[in-house]
């Protein structure tokens, strides 16, 4: 067996100078088994180290990366380093692998052993476990188990403290000829990495760079062919070395730099150039990595060179010096001279370069999937709430979106607003689009903002826009936009999410994936439940009257809500909604923050189909828990017949009422097998408790009662006397009256407004 050859790194000192981190690692070193110290030497200021013979016989000889069964290793300790412990290789030929860190040129290896920084490792690091470590590093690599077959492909070079970020769509736009890359360095001293992001900008538009000056930092972009999985690659440290890698990889470097040399200069005027400037050179080259013959992703490594441009060129042979002008260098179009050898000496220094997350990235870290984020989307309202959900969306590259608000941003915007005082006066739509554009795009490409107008499916343009879209958000906390979407015929689904005038709760009504059960039929059906609810619905919409100005105007009206609670509702919303349009069928959430628990706690309420009649000009419109509930009346009390007052809210726009709720019979009422007149005990209450619970938009509307089997649901005489007595009653407000009348398998609705009555007839399912 050939015997060893080690690398001769520092001096010998005496182990009693050692510092006491070290000497008490060498009372571990020599109380081991299968460790022999050999000597204490150190390499420079604040830098020693223990040399030790590592002896291993758990895996085999002849292993295929190469480590020997005994390894001379340096256990090293700095404290004024970022990782105070390294170990490193002495053997001169110790195999290049996976999982070593980045040494200076003519330095040992140096074995990674730990993921984590060393304040983290600090907290559970012993010098056993790091003898351990050591030997688990040795084995491990030997067998080719260190890395697990789940993790990341290994980077091809190692890491630097530099850090260069460009846009994720670089290799898409790299060889266009009218873009422009343009850096930009982070001024961050305090920092240990120092980074420098990067954006195109269209060379016919920029005007920061004057004719014939160079670039800070020129790229030249570069990609070889695939690699499979393997060892890190040996640090290049001169282009040279570079040169040859990548021959061996079918790429001509030298090619590539001639052609990036003469991107940059111009064909007319040249370049003025001292010759004792030097500029900086990026080389970014794309590596696609594979792992059994199939590509994973597309690694990339950059490297930086400084140089003379105009010397770089002429060593290039593409440029040419004027002989006249010292500083002034042109393309060489005239002859192919030979280049020289002195580019190859160039000095290159590793740069880790990363790229702005693409969609599907941004998808994958939010743990989304890509077949749920396909769609188009449009989002009505963008204050407080719809301005977070926005956000939420963007980050996660949840669907496409467009915006739709009319109003600007004003000061108390700020608040709970994510724009900030450089806002006040525009749009929310302009501040949020330019916001959200610049999340992950570092580019100065004008973002898309929206249409700054009402959210009315009569403009042309937004019923031309909702036309192609799937989803319809609307957060405008107004009742106007989801009943107008109710008879705009779009095919998109529409979801409504509202905060609570408190705060305390937030709302998504969802309709159905075919819009069978639309918002307006959710709206009633939410508000049935306000009113059942024995918990949650009495407070609910506490704090409609809290309200306070803050302008001159009788409409500068706002209310006292915490961004706290914003966010904390958004982000439900958010989430839930994205999770809700999984499931075809409609859906009605409320959530209900409690301060005392710090809970969030949710009701989800039963959604039922919705029902529909056409009585004269009015379309009144129910659902079938409220037609079983007046089955389910009817029923208990025959042969009597039974009735009670009507709950519901009227829209005069739409000429539609929404039937909420049927009272029960007051307690004081005449019930008999021919009659039923409605008696006033707790009716009084119970309208009050309805106003209140539901901010005054459920009211009374009509009256409602029974017929005994084998009559019809036609109103008698006295019904129709009754109706015209409502309506004289319901005329003083201008509103319509309802009657309604509920046989054996049918159900009649009649309609009494000033100029006429009208009565239909529907059948119904008994229960």
């Amino acid at each position: 067996m050939t015997k060893s050859e080690f690398i001769d790194w520092g001096e010998a000192i005496c182990k009693d100078d050692l510092p006491k981190p070290l000497q008490s690692l060498l009372d571990v070193v020599e109380g081991h088994n299968d460790c022999e110290f050999v000597k204490a030497i150190r390499i420079s200021k604040n830098f020693e180290a223990l040399v030790v013979d590592f002896g291993d016989g758990t895996f085999a000889t002849d292993n295929s990366i190469g480590i020997q069964r005994v390894e001379r290793l340096a256990l090293c300790y700095n404290s004024k380093a970022e990782f105070y412990w390294d170990v490193r290789a002495l053997r001169k030929d110790f195999p290049l692998s996976i999982h070593q860190n980045h040494t200076v040129d003519g330095e040992p290896r140096s074995l990674c052993l730990y993921f984590e920084p060393w304040p983290s490792v600090e907290r559970t690091w012993t010098a056993q476990s790091f003898i351990n470590k050591i030997f688990w590093w040795l084995r491990t690599t030997a067998e080719e188990t260190i890395h697990p077959t789940d993790q990341p492909i290994e980077q091809l070079f190692f890491k630097s403290k530099y850090q260069f970020v460009l846009p994720d769509t670089h290799f898409d736009q790299f060889n266009q000829e009218s873009l422009e890359l343009i850096f930009e360095t982070i001024d961050e001293s305090e920092t240990l990495i120092e980074t420098i992001v990067a954006r195109y900008e269209n060379k016919n538009v920029r005007h920061s760079t004057s004719h014939g000056e160079q670039p800070s930092i020129i790229p030249i972009t570069m990609v070889i062919s695939a690699i499979e999985n393997g060892p890190v690659e040996d640090y290049p440290f001169k282009l040279g070395d570079l040169k040859k890698r990548l021959e061996l990889r079918g790429v001509d470097l030298l090619e590539n730099l001639q052609s990036a040399i003469r991107r940059i200069v111009p064909e007319e005027g040249g370049l003025s150039i001292d010759a004792d400037s030097e500029s900086k050179i990026l080389l970014i080259m794309g590596i696609p990595r594979k792992r059994n013959d199939h590509i994973e992703r597309m690694d990339v490594q950059g490297f930086l060179l400084k140089a003379n441009i105009g010397l770089f060129g002429e060593s290039l042979a593409v440029l040419l010096r004027n002989p006249a002008d010292r500083k002034k260098w042109f393309l060489d179009t005239f002859c192919q001279p030979t280049p020289t050898e002195s580019w190859e000496k160039l000095p290159i220094f590793p740069v880790e370069v990363k790229f702005m997350p693409s969609a599907k990235e941004v998808r994958k870290f939010s743990g989304l999937s890509e077949t749920d984020c396909e769609f188009e989307g449009v989002l009505a309202g963008v204050g407080a709430l719809g301005s977070s959900l926005a956000e939420t969306w963007s980050r996660e590259k949840w669907g496409s979106w467009e915006f739709v608000d009319d109003d600007i941003v004003k000061p108390h915007n700020l608040v709970r607003h994510l724009s900030s005082a450089w806002g006040v006066g525009f749009s929310k739509v302009k501040v949020l689009s330019g916001y959200l554009s610049q999340i992950f795009d570092i580019s100065q490409m004008k973002a898309s903002f929206g249409h700054v107008c009402k959210f009315d499916v009569a403009l042309p343009k937004i019923k031309k826009m909702i036309e192609s879209k799937d989803l319809i958000v609307d957060a405008t906390t107004t009742l106007e936009v989801p009943r107008e979407l109710y008879r705009s015929g779009c095919k998109a689904r529409v979801a409504s999410v509202f905060l609570t005038p408190n705060g305390m709760s937030s709302v998504l009504l969802l309709e159905d994936q075919e819009r069978n059960t639309r918002t307006i039929s959710l709206e009633a059906q939410y508000y049935r439940a306000i009113l059942q609810s024995a918990s949650w619905g009495k407070e609910h919409l506490d704090g409609s009257y809290k309200q306070f100005w803050v302008g001159a105007g009788c409409r500068d009206i706002s209310v006292s809500l915490s961004n706290e609670l914003v966010k904390l509702h958004s982000s439900m919303i958010g989430r839930q909604l994205r999770l809700a349009l999984a499931n075809e069928k409609p859906q009605i959430l409320v959530w209900t923050c409690n301060d005392e628990s710090a809970c969030l706690s949710c009701d989800k309420i039963t959604v039922a189909p919705s029902r529909t009649l056409q009585v004269g000009d009015w379309e009144v419109l129910w659902d079938e828990d409220f037609e079983s509930n007046l089955i389910e009346k009817r029923k208990n009390s025959l042969p009597n017949e039974t009735g009670g007052i009507l709950l519901g809210f009227i829209d005069l726009k739409l000429k539609l009422i929404s039937l909420v709720s049927a009272g029960t019979e007051p307690s004081d009422s005449i019930s008999s097998p021919f009659e039923f007149s409605r008696g006033t005990e707790g009716v009084l209450t119970t309208l009050e408790e309805s106003s209140k619970r539901t901010a005054n938009i459920v009211r009374y509307i009509g009256e409602w009662h029974t017929h005994p089997n084998g009559s019809s649901s036609a109103p008698s005489p006295l019904d129709l006397l009754q109706l015209e007595h409502l309506g004289e009653i319901h005329d003083t407000e201008g509103l319509p009256a309802v009657v309604l009348i509920v046989a054996e398998g049918e159900v009649s609705i009649s309609v009494k407004t000033p100029s006429r009555s009208e009565t239909n007839v529907i059948l119904i399912k008994e229960v």
